[in-house]
């Protein structure tokens, strides 16, 4: 027989790779595996770290922003001012040339202004990167009140300070309120007190007051008031409210008794069921008439 020609490529023997892998394959194998619950825990962890890193950052970037001069205040402006210095303003918000910006607290300013007696209302801003903005609304006192010492009353029938020495004096003085009313029933005389200073409006309104100038406004519990004017005194008894229709009579009578050379003493258009009817009280001694 003829042996079989050998060529230049052998052919793989197919059992022979087989094995050697079977060989390789049968090695012992190694995987990484993680205790159960710790891959979360790992994630919370870098999650930790990366929160960590930014609150340092921004540790870091508001330091410098409060260190810096760029946000340093450099301008204050104040609105609102009439009685008060724009500088009093300042000082009573707290604000001051050179303070960082960012380190005021708008709010407290705010509260720390309407804590001013002359301060009703109050807006603090900022205006980046250097500008404090302050706006008030000052206090309008219209008249002064007894309470034992005298206070000031402001348009909203609200009673805000102490008379002191360098405050307006201002007429009229309201009376007939007593420490004991104020402080049972403030909302009461709060009330009342708006309700003073619609009939002085309305005394101002229809001109009697140019005139008579009003020295007083007593309040009473029930509800009427009765007006004094400077001089000479006259009493003039309003009654309780609507006191529109009787300012307007008031002037009326004034008018006559100023045709007829007389002078009153004290006029009463409090009278609840004729309403129309008018008494005038005179002097018993009546001083003569200089005109």
């Amino acid at each position: 027989m003829r042996s079989p020609m050998l060529k230049g490529r052998v052919k793989p023997n197919r059992r022979l790779h087989a094995a050697k892998r079977k060989d390789e394959g049968s090695g012992p194998k190694r995987s990484l595996r993680f205790p159960r619950g710790a891959l979360p825990m790992l994630k919370v962890l870098g999650l930790l770290v990366v929160a960590a890193a930014v609150a340092l950052g921004v540790m870091a970037l508001r330091g410098h922003v409060l260190r810096s001069d760029y946000f340093a205040v450099k301008r204050i402006v104040v609105k609102g001012a009439v009685r008060l210095g724009e500088s009093e303003v300042a000082q009573a918000a707290g604000i001051r040339p050179g303070t960082n910006i960012f380190s005021i607290q708008v709010s407290e300013a705010a509260r720390a202004l309407v804590r001013h007696p002359w301060v009703a209302e109050a807006r603090v801003e900022r205006r980046l990167p250097a500008e404090m903005d302050i706006d008030i609304r000052e206090r309008k006192a219209w008249a002064l009140i007894s309470l034992g010492d005298l206070f000031l009353v402001d348009e909203d029938g609200e009673i805000f300070k102490k008379w002191e020495d360098g405050d307006p004096f201002l007429s009229p003085i309201i009376t007939g309120v007593t420490k004991e009313w104020y402080v049972g029933s403030k909302d009461d005389v709060r009330v009342r007190l708006r309700e003073a200073l619609g009939v002085y409006r309305e005394y101002e309104r229809v001109g009697v007051v140019a005139d008579h100038p009003l020295s007083e406004v007593n309040l009473a519990k029930d509800g009427s008031i009765t007006l004094v004017t400077l001089d000479p005194a006259v009493s003039i008894h309003l009654g309780r409210s609507p006191f529109e229709g009787k300012i307007q009579k008031l002037q009326v009578v004034l008018d006559q008794l100023r045709r007829e050379s007389l002078q009153a003493e004290a006029i009463f258009l409090d009278q609840e069921v004729r309403r129309d009817r008018v008494t005038v009280r005179l002097p018993t001694n009546p001083a003569p008439n200089p005109s």
